[in-house]
């Protein structure tokens, strides 16, 4: 390790936005006050640039990985490049250790890697296994006897089979692909711990499906036919009637009760950012918060809260019905939030 010699006006530079910066975590993070995080940030990033331009003259000009070059969109010897906290923390990076932001080898372009699904009690007696091969635009994903070639989500080829398959999994799972391609390129990261990341992904994937909502009202949904208890001009009692929705938010470390109200045309909820309208999917007004706190859920989500709208009304179901219905569906929820990936190379993905 080769930090970057500093004179004592510049060291005193260097602690000023290593200050900031955990000053810009504490407003972003904790308090949430995001204007004054973005004050932090460009008041550092005039700091930031005055260095850099002083360490460029005497020949220890910081130096940035590829990707966040990219990002950044601008070059790295202007104000704007540092007007983002990473840049900030990976100017902090060099200074302790010139070669701190180098480029790894990428070490698995090529490779051949599995996500495979152990069986569901259900559907699949036994295992199911999805070929991928991680190239330099994303990954090839194995449809029959060929591979073809995807984006970096692994898309379309396989959400295509996993619906083919009938698999439920995480709404946003390319996401994960995503990330995982450019940790790989970024870190790079070698042929095992790639294969364990997408045994994480497998697992947390079979998770989504052993927990499905099966009892009650749920033994219906995608098919099935109950006794229809309405007559003509019946009452639908859970018309305008509010019912609780409990989920876990890892990032917060805790649950929360979002209230859902059943209107004329959807979902009505109801969380600390007020009161928004959603259709019968709970869309938008859910998935707002939901992705707001980064909380998983799975990918089925709206459809079965449009089922549920739907069957309230042509069954009559009581408020009873559906709040049970509900709290399954909670349940669900929870488990994949609880149960999303966790290690090492999935640390600052949601």
């Amino acid at each position: 390790m080769s930090a970057v010699p500093l004179t004592k006006a510049q060291q005193a530079v260097r602690d000023a936005i290593a200050a900031g910066v955990d000053a810009f975590r504490e407003a972003f993070h904790n308090t949430r006050d995001y204007d004054a995080a973005n004050r932090i940030v460009a008041a550092l990033a005039k700091k930031a640039h005055k260095l850099h331009l002083q360490l460029k003259k005497a020949g220890h000009e910081p130096r940035f990985r590829r990707a966040m070059c990219e990002n950044r969109g601008v070059p790295p010897d202007t104000v704007e490049f540092y007007n983002h906290v990473h840049a900030l923390e990976d100017l902090l990076k060099f200074l302790a250790d010139e070669h701190a932001n180098d480029d790894p080898v990428d070490r698995t372009l090529d490779d051949t890697f599995s996500l495979t699904l152990p069986p569901d009690g259900a559907v699949y007696a036994g295992n199911r296994s999805y070929a991928l091969k991680r190239t330099r635009t994303g990954w090839a994903v194995k449809d029959g006897d060929a591979y073809v070639d995807c984006d970096k989500e692994a898309a379309p080829v396989l959400i295509q089979l996993l619906d083919q398959d009938r698999v439920d999994y995480p709404d946003g799972l390319g996401g994960w692909f995503d990330w995982l391609w450019w940790q790989a390129r970024e870190q790079g990261v070698p042929h095992e711990e790639v294969q364990a990341a997408l045994d994480e992904l497998a697992r947390w994937i079979a998770d989504v499906n052993a927990n499905v909502p099966k009892s009650g009202l749920w033994e219906e949904f995608g098919g099935g036919a109950r006794t229809i208890r309405d007559t003509p001009g019946g009452k639908d009692e859970c018309l305008n009637a509010t019912f609780e929705f409990k989920l876990f938010s890892r990032r917060w470390g805790h649950d929360d009760v979002y209230r859902l109200k059943r209107q004329r045309n959807g979902w009505e909820v109801e969380f600390i950012s007020g009161l928004t309208v959603g259709d019968k999917r709970g869309y938008p007004a859910l998935y707002e918060n939901l992705r707001h706190d980064s909380i998983n859920y799975p990918q089925t989500l709206g459809e079965r809260l449009a089922w549920l709208w739907d069957t309230a009304q042509r069954q009559r179901l009581s408020r009873g019905e559906v709040q049970a219905a509900l709290d399954a569906l909670a349940a669900w929820v929870r488990q994949v939030e609880r149960q999303a990936p966790a290690g090492a190379l999935w640390e600052g993905y949601k």
